[in-house]
C-alpha cells in the first residue's frame, strides 16, 4: 500500500493502535511519500513547515515505526528512484548465428565458418515511464462533480501547417517567420513528402527514389587480432 500526501490536512489519529495491529496481522507493508517530508538523507529540511504538517509528519513517522514492513520518504527521493532503471537478472533465450574468423568468401582457404548460438550478456533498462495528466476545467454549473474525474490523461496530437504563398515570389523559407506567422494553412498527413533541405531549397524524394539500404548479413564476424 502507498500512500501520497501533503500533510496540510488535519487528521482524526484515535484508535490508530489497533489500525496498525491489524494491519500487521494481514502482513501489509505500507509506503508514505511525503511531499515537502524532512529527509536527511538527500539531504532536505522544510524550515518554514506549518504546525499542521509538522504534526502529521511526526505522526506519520510514529504509525510506520509501529508498523512490520513500512517506509516514510519525501517525494523527491521517490521521484528520483523513479527515475532509475530497474535492473534485474533476466535469461535470454539462445539464438541460432554464425561465426566468422576471416574472409569467407574471397580467401575460404583461410577462414573458418562456425554455426553457433548466442544469448544477451546484457539488456538495456530503462525507467519507468510516467504518465503526464491535466486538471480538466470545470465548469461553474457542474453538479456532483466525481473527484476522481478531476485529473485526465493527455493524448499527443501532431498537426502540420504550410506557411500560405503570398505570391510575392521570395521563395526563401525563414523558420523564425513561419513560426510566427498566423496565416497557415493545414495539411493532411497523407500529404505529406519526404525531401532534403539544400540551402534555402527543398528537395522533394519519392518513396520509389529512396537510397539503397545496406544489405545485412547475419552472422558474427571476427576480421582480425591484436599481438
Amino acid at each position: 500500500m502507498a500512500l501520497l500526501t501533503d500533510g496540510e490536512s488535519p487528521m482524526e489519529i484515535e484508535d490508530w493502535e489497533e489500525t496498525a495491529k491489524q494491519m500487521n496481522d494481514k502482513e501489509i507493508q505500507l509506503s508514505i511519500v511525503g511531499v515537502d517530508f524532512d529527509d536527511d538523507e538527500m539531504p532536505f529540511r522544510e524550515e518554514d513547515k506549518s504546525d499542521v504538517k509538522r504534526e502529521n509528519e511526526s505522526f506519520y513517522r510514529q504509525f510506520a515505526g509501529a508498523l512490520n514492513e513500512s517506509v516514510v520518504g519525501t517525494a523527491a527521493f521517490a521521484l528520483q528512484e523513479c527515475s532509475k532503471p530497474d535492473i534485474k537478472m533476466m535469461k535470454s533465450a539462445l539464438m541460432k548465428t554464425t561465426l566468422k574468423v576471416g574472409d569467407v568468401e574471397a580467401r575460404p582457404e583461410q577462414a573458418i565458418e562456425i554455426h553457433v548460438r548466442t544469448s544477451k550478456c546484457t539488456a538495456i533498462s530503462r525507467p519507468p515511464s510516467m504518465k503526464k495528466f491535466a486538471k480538466r476545467q470545470i465548469q461553474p454549473d457542474a453538479m456532483d462533480v466525481d473527484e476522481e474525474k478531476t485529473f485526465t490523461l493527455l493524448d499527443r496530437k501532431t498537426q502540420y501547417y504550410v506557411e500560405k504563398d503570398k505570391g510575392d515570389g521570395d521563395s526563401d523559407f525563414d523558420e523564425d517567420k513561419a513560426a510566427d506567422e498566423e496565416d497557415e494553412e493545414p495539411v493532411e498527413k497523407e500529404n505529406l513528402v519526404r525531401g532534403y533541405k539544400y540551402g534555402a531549397s527543398f528537395v522533394p524524394v519519392d518513396e520509389d527514389d529512396q537510397f539503397e539500404r545496406l544489405e545485412p548479413v547475419k552472422g558474427i564476424e571476427i576480421c582480425g587480432t591484436l599481438f
